[in-house]
Parts: C-alpha cells; sequence; structure tokens
C-alpha cells in the first residue's frame, strides 16, 4: 500500500511539473510576442494612420469589396481614438512583462 500511494504520489509531482512547464513556457512566448506587437503597431501606426485616413473614402471605389474595406479603415480611425482601447494597450503593457516573468519562473521552477 505505502509502495502504492509513493508511486501515485510520484506521478501527480511529474504531472504538476509537466502542467507548470508548459504553462511557464506558454506564458513566457504569449507575453512575448504581446511586447513586440504592441511595440510593433506603436511605431508602424503613425507612418500608417495618414494613410489610412487618406485613402479610406477612396477605397469606396473598388468593385465588391471597397465598401468593406473603407469601413475597416474608418473602423481602425476609430480605435485609435477610442479611450477604452487606449486604456487597454496601457494596461497590456504593464501586465505582458510581470506575465513574462512568471512565465519564466514557473519554467524555472519546473525544470528545478
Amino acid at each position: 500500500m505505502a509502495s502504492f500511494v509513493s508511486s501515485a504520489a510520484s506521478a501527480v509531482g511529474r504531472v504538476v511539473t509537466k502542467v507548470a512547464s508548459v504553462a511557464g513556457k506558454v506564458l513566457s512566448t504569449v507575453a512575448s510576442v504581446g511586447e513586440k506587437v504592441i511595440k510593433t503597431v506603436k511605431a508602424v501606426w503613425p507612418v500608417v494612420k495618414p494613410w489610412v485616413a487618406k485613402f479610406s473614402v477612396l477605397l469606396n471605389g473598388i468593385p465588391y469589396v471597397g465598401p468593406y474595406l473603407a469601413k475597416a479603415a474608418q473602423v481602425l480611425l476609430a480605435l485609435d481614438r477610442s479611450p477604452i482601447l487606449k486604456k487597454i494597450g496601457e494596461i497590456a503593457e504593464r501586465v505582458l512583462p510581470k506575465a513574462k516573468a512568471l512565465g519564466e519562473a514557473l519554467t524555472k521552477w519546473a525544470d528545478i
């Protein structure tokens, strides 16, 4: 009986360690990608925004897909002015580095 309990506890420990390792790697990767996306959007959007504004009206002239593209451009411009989106961006910039650190800590714990 003691051998069975010991084996079961060891198996549970291995499963928990593997789950922590995978969760840590996923969390670190998602946080890293999120940070890169935010950094890229912050760099690219100011350059692209004037062109989106300029061509959003002209897109209506494209047959079939033009109105949809024009609407998408208008949505992008509206999102740029959204206070909710700005707040979400600020929160993401604060939370993502912490999530990355937590993921790395989980991965290191699982490796130990």
